[in-house]
């Protein structure tokens, strides 16, 4: 990941095109345990989680929707799936309130980016092939890291934004 390929706002050249100090390999070693893979442990159980969400409840909307016509077909009355039409929207609040299909797939593409930038390192493949790859594997890293924050921060504030516009009465 470079700063000219990620599309994110230009920064300092001292940031991303030319890594602070001489980082040595104990120092990557730590960043590897206390920073990396807690990070990498973090977003897979993230990921995990959101994806058993969405399938469980995408599983039961179609479970639910086509239920009712043979609740129709074989009972008498309507409560059955009237119950049934009321789990299968009970299942789509959740979906859209819980946004797990996005999260699943930010997190996973945030799994993929650091597991990338891992390997990359680990096999001294650019940019990680020079004097300063320590110092390379904790800034491109922090940069994904920091680009997934940035997206969950939008996504709040977009949200944020849409429910003060429902608000705000229109002026007449």
């Amino acid at each position: 990941m470079s700063a000219e390929n990620d599309g994110a706002e230009a920064r300092p050249a001292s940031t991303t095109d030319q890594p602070s100090g001489n980082v040595g390999s104990e120092t990557a070693k730590s960043y590897f345990d206390v920073r990396l893979k807690p990070q990498l442990d973090w977003y897979e159980a993230r990921s995990r989680t959101a994806k058993r969400w969405n399938v469980g409840l995408v599983t039961t909307q179609l479970l639910t929707t086509s239920s009712i016509p043979v609740a129709n077909a074989l009972v008498s009355t309507s409560a059955v799936s009237t119950a049934f039409a009321a789990l299968a929207a009970i299942a789509t609040g959740f979906l859209q309130l819980g946004k797990f299909h996005e999260n699943w797939v930010r997190y996973r593409s945030t799994v993929g980016a650091l597991q990338a930038i891992k390997l990359r390192y680990e096999l001294g493949l650019p940019p990680f092939d020079g004097d300063d790859r320590h110092a390379r594997l904790i800034e491109e890293a922090e940069k994904a890291i920091l680009q997934e924050g940035a997206q969950w921060s939008a996504e709040i504030a977009g949200q944020a934004g849409d429910k003060a516009a429902r608000t705000q009465q229109p002026v007449r």
